[in-house]
């Protein structure tokens, strides 16, 4: 409450994060900040940590796999790969993550 005085919309993030805390796990790399906020909220709302990790995990592994494939195949005379990679993960998150928004279970 310190950090968020509207207690109406902290009421409505709290309820969103408990109802689809995993699916908010799962697309949180789509914005700078929001895995850290989501990270937050799952400690907040006492989400119990196996679900978390699983969540997190599922967000960030995939594409972590797909960044350093990328990586590995780039070079520095045709850098292609990682930067198709970077902006189609960027892109694909960013989808997820307006969906998700769209369907009113994100904050």
């Amino acid at each position: 409450m310190r950090l968020y005085k509207d207690e109406v919309r902290l009421a409505a993030i709290h309820k969103s994060f408990e109802t689809n805390g995993l699916l908010v796990l799962f697309v949180c790399q789509a914005l700078p900040i929001l895995p850290e906020v989501s990270c937050c909220l799952a400690g907040t709302t006492r989400m119990p940590f196996p679900k978390f990790a699983f969540g997190f995990a599922v967000g960030t592994v995939p594409f972590a796999v797909i960044a350093a494939y990328a990586g590995s195949i780039s070079t520095l005379s045709d850098p292609t790969p990682a930067i198709i990679a970077s902006i189609g993960i960027a892109a694909t998150l960013w989808v997820l993550w307006s969906l998700l928004k769209r369907r009113g279970e994100a904050g």
